[in-house]
This record gives structure tokens, C-alpha cells and sequence, in this order.
């Protein structure tokens, strides 16, 4: 029997860190796959069924405005409202999707990467590089099994004996040897091309989710090279997240302006 831990990466904007452990099994009866892990969990064992719960916090910079659920935008762009009701209700499978840069195969990390440079160093890493914060964009740097790999230096053998070693047959997020092969390759752009979650935008080596988005500006979009089309390409999945209703309208209104021309640009 072999027990797999997995440090799940796209946080909530109250950075959670979240670790899933489970025993698995060739056969995977008892299997905690990847796909079973929504963001709003926290640490949970299939062995005793008993959630633990450990969380790391970063604050804030900015408060948005206090907004009745069902109360529709009227404001500007400059501070968003929030977009979930709450903290709580910000997780889950159908809002997973918001915060996600790259896919489910390189959005969690084993256990056995963490060992090797030691939870708290990786603890702090997902801290300081997590993509709720939207600082860091490029798959080399936002938190990720890729940029994990490549930060922490972990030698190349090291990283093809670990993601083989979890090549159990029972999972669609497993990493095929060709994968390997590319994160293994240090082609940023490549990497992103191949891992790109389906809703984010991408840009050579950035990746910028529906978070990321909704979060900044239209000037953000345009210095960023994001064009209308990449824009219309995404708008639809808002209507996926459970975003309150001035969430919902004012992404709709600032991405509709942007797609119709109807801003101004501040010199």
C-alpha cells in the first residue's frame, strides 16, 4: 500500500493551502485521485475520515466594496466587487475553475516533492507565489508543479523517478513519460502551451486565469497583450462560477466595454 499526498495549488484569495492523503492502491479502490479534490477542501484522510485542517493566510491589499448578493454594479472598475459571497463559498468543483492557470496535472504536487525540500519551505513558496495574488503570471514562477520543480532545483532524475513512480494507471491526471520529457525540458512557452488550463489566457509564458482577469484592469489587458478575441473566448465561462450577481455584472460590463471599444485609456 502506498499513501499519496497532494499540495493542491489554485488558492482562494484567503490563501489555503490543501493537502489531500488518502491510500491508494494498484488496483485504486481507495484512490483520492486529482479530480476528486476541489479547492475548498482542506486536509482530509481516507484512512480515519476525520478532517484536519491546516491553513496558511496572507492579507488583503485592497477591500472591495460591500455589495448586496443580488444587487446589481453600478460602480467602477478600479475595485471589484467581491466575487463569492463568501470564503467559503469561493471553493468547490464548479469554482475550482476561477482561480486555475494551468490544468489539473500540473496544479497539484505529491507528497513526496514537498519531503524533499520539507513542507515548510514549500508552505512558504505557495505563499509567496500563489496565482490568487495575480502577481506572478509566467508558468516558471506561479505555483505550480513546473515552477516547484525548477525553484527548488530538484535534479531531473529525481523528478522523472518521482512522477513515474506515480504512474499507476488509474487516474486521467497522471503525466504520460512524453510530459515528463517536456517539464523536464525548461521550455517555458512550451510548457504553458501544453498545460494551460482551458480557461486560461495565454501569452508565450503567462498564463492569465478568469481571477487574474476579473481582477484587473482593461490598461492590465492591453499592456499584457490580451486582445478582444482572447477576451470573447473566456466571457462565457463566467457563467460556470457561481459569482454573486454584481460579480457577474460587472465582469460582463468591464470585459463587454473592452470587447466594444467602450473605454478610455489613461495616459
Amino acid at each position: 500500500m502506498k499513501k499519496t499526498l497532494i499540495l493542491l495549488l489554485s488558492a482562494v484569495l484567503v490563501m489555503n493551502i490543501f493537502v489531500a492523503c488518502g491510500n491508494t492502491s494498484n488496483s485504486g479502490d481507495d484512490i483520492l485521485a486529482s479530480d476528486e479534490i476541489a479547492v475548498d477542501d482542506d486536509i482530509q484522510t481516507v484512512e480515519d475520515d476525520e478532517p484536519i485542517t491546516e491553513e496558511v493566510e496572507s492579507e488583503l491589499v485592497e477591500e472591495s466594496p460591500e455589495i448586496a448578493e443580488d444587487e446589481e454594479w453600478n460602480g467602477t472598475y478600479d475595485v471589484m466587487p467581491e466575487p463569492f459571497k463568501s470564503i467559503e463559498n469561493s471553493g468547490g468543483d464548479e469554482n475550482h475553475v476561477f482561480y486555475m492557470m494551468v490544468n489539473y496535472k500540473l496544479d497539484g504536487i505529491d507528497a513526496s516533492f514537498c519531503n524533499m525540500v520539507g513542507w515548510d519551505a514549500a508552505y512558504e513558496w505557495v505563499a509567496l507565489y500563489s496565482t490568487s495574488a495575480g502577481l506572478y503570471t509566467s508558468v516558471s514562477e506561479a505555483a505550480n508543479l513546473y515552477s516547484f520543480i525548477k525553484y527548488f532545483e530538484i535534479p531531473d532524475e529525481t523528478v522523472r523517478e518521482t512522477l513515474k513512480s506515480l504512474q499507476l494507471g488509474i487516474s486521467e491526471y497522471e503525466l504520460t513519460d512524453e510530459e515528463i520529457d517536456l517539464l523536464l525540458s525548461g521550455d517555458d512557452v512550451a510548457v504553458a502551451e501544453h498545460f494551460a488550463s482551458d480557461t486560461a489566457i495565454r501569452k508565450e509564458d503567462n498564463l492569465y486565469s478568469l481571477c487574474w482577469v476579473y481582477e484587473h484592469s482593461i490598461e492590465d489587458y492591453i499592456e499584457a497583450g490580451i486582445t478582444t478575441d482572447d477576451i470573447s473566448g473566456v466571457l462565457a465561462a463566467y457563467d460556470e462560477v457561481g459569482l454573486t450577481s454584481a460579480a457577474k455584472s460587472a465582469i460582463t460590463a468591464k470585459l463587454n466595454d473592452y470587447i466594444n471599444g467602450n473605454y478610455e485609456v489613461v495616459e
